[in-house]
């Protein structure tokens, strides 16, 4: 895909000009990177020292609230002082997925579940694709079961020799951050 825009910088700030030399986005962030793999554009910004993503019209898409935020294999981490979050988009929006930054950590090989484990300092939880909360059920593997085989049972996460399952009926609303 070849953009229809141009990235300026002006003055140590950058913004859009359309290709006939119009301005699309005024020259005001420190930082803005164009996230050609998504459909339809938007960037990564950061003004005021505070990070978020806009589309090509200039409006919020993530609001700029978050101390950083950087790019990984999976998607985006979101920094809000100590406190992570994630967001992905995807061609279908359906995939979309989206954590507040309200967790002290992620376990990232459980991103693309059903249900993500995250910690809430020492409790674990679950996150759902609607960023829903649900309290988790912590089972200690014993040596017998790690021999003769666990019985898996459906969104059960095994990290480090315990196994996590998401109470479906401790559903709670997104956290706000």
């Amino acid at each position: 895909r070849i953009p229809s825009f141009f990235l300026v910088e002006k003055e140590k700030l950058w913004g859009i000009l359309s290709l006939q030399g119009q301005s699309i986005i005024p020259t005001e962030f420190q930082f803005l990177q164009y996230e050609w793999m998504h459909t339809p554009d938007f960037f990564l910004v950061q003004k005021n020292n505070l990070w978020g993503f806009i589309n090509i019209e200039g409006k919020e898409i993530l609001p700029l609230q978050y101390d950083h935020i950087y790019e990984t294999s999976y998607g985006y981490t979101l920094v809000k002082g100590n406190k992570l979050g994630f967001i992905s988009f995807s061609p279908e929006e359906k995939n979309d997925r989206f954590i507040p930054a309200k967790y002290t950590s992620i376990e990232k090989n459980t991103l693309w579940n059903d249900f993500v484990l995250v910690w809430d300092e020492n409790t674990p939880l679950f996150v759902d694709k609607e960023g829903n909360e649900y309290k988790a059920e912590v089972r200690e593997v014993r040596k017998i079961d790690n021999f003769f085989g666990y019985p898996s049972r459906d969104n059960e996460v095994n990290i480090n020799n315990k196994y996590y399952l998401p109470i479906l009926e401790s559903k709670q609303p997104p956290k706000k951050e």
